[in-house]
């Protein structure tokens, strides 16, 4: 899976948009990240995973009409924990807001209400612009962002 960002765009704009998408949400899920000094760690359904992203990263810039798109294909390996927590971490709870058809989605990370990470997900590992159900899906979500 590919995450993509749109360079220079302040998640915050979101936040008054959330209102025209919901027609389109799909999911909402409560994320809890722990971290710590050595590492990040997930957990979901009571489940404690340590997030280990791979020395390949896989970042590249496209540039597709009148936007630059971070394109982030780099493998993230959930490995599951057996142990008990961390001694001395920070927990950080999110609202992930899940929108659009099953190959894109658009994922909204929200704390209190307030945006504070957006990106599409590509179910492709290779995200592909000129595919004509990716490019849709995507005009769709361009369209309430600007």
């Amino acid at each position: 899976m590919s995450k993509i960002y749109i360079a220079n765009y302040d998640p915050s704009n979101l936040t008054n948009k959330l209102d025209k998408l919901k027609p389109l949400l799909k999911k909402q899920v409560v994320v809890k990240h722990l971290y710590c000094d050595d590492g990040m760690y997930t957990i979901e359904n009571n489940k404690l995973y340590m997030l280990e992203p791979s020395f390949n990263s896989n970042v590249e810039e496209k540039k597709v009409n009148n936007y630059t798109f971070i394109i982030d294909s780099t493998p993230v390996n959930k490995i599951e924990v057996q142990s008990q927590l961390p001694l001395s971490y920070i927990i950080r709870e999110t609202t992930l807001n899940i929108y659009g058809s099953k190959d894109t989605t658009l994922n909204v990370v929200t704390i209190h209400n307030k945006v504070v990470d957006f990106y599409f997900l590509c179910k492709e590992q290779k995200v592909d612009f000129s595919n004509q159900f990716f490019k849709e899906d995507l005009n769709e979500f361009l369209a309430v962002l600007f």
